[in-house]
């Protein structure tokens, strides 16, 4: 998913939420100028693409073993698969976004008009909008 924030970002974050450890992967890293019109003002932002998993789902995000025991085992596995790993989740992801579309098309809680809206934002690609 592409996000943004107003400072640089890690490439590989760990935070911990009720004992259990979040991973957040980070790639293409792009520095942007936003331009706020009301205030006339222009500020760095950073862009990036990043998705994001749950130690309980290591198993599920790569076809290497994960022996991970504390923060800093993760952090080696994610480091050594982290392409496999991103790309893993990021087609998951993706693959998630169109079942949803197509739910809601047949559902007609979306019409066309925003599915070609998806596209020219960039969040399907225009071979997919039409499944």
């Amino acid at each position: 998913m592409k996000t943004q924030a107003s400072s640089i970002p890690e490439t590989i974050e760990i935070q911990r939420y009720f004992d259990k450890l979040q991973v957040y992967l980070r790639r293409n890293i792009e520095q942007i100028d936003v331009t706020n019109e009301e205030a006339k003002e222009t500020r760095k932002e950073f862009a990036f693409d990043e998705v994001s998993f749950m130690i309980d789902d290591a198993a599920k995000v790569s076809t290497a073993k994960a022996d991970v025991r504390d923060e800093k085992s993760l952090r080696e596995f994610v480091e050594k698969h982290f392409d496999e790993i991103f790309d893993y989740l990021s087609n998951s992801e993706y693959e998630q976004t169109l079942a949803q579309i197509d739910k809601y098309l047949e559902r007609k809680w979306l019409k066309q008009s925003d599915v070609d809206a998806y596209v020219s934002s960039g969040l399907i690609k225009a071979k997919d909008s039409k499944r």
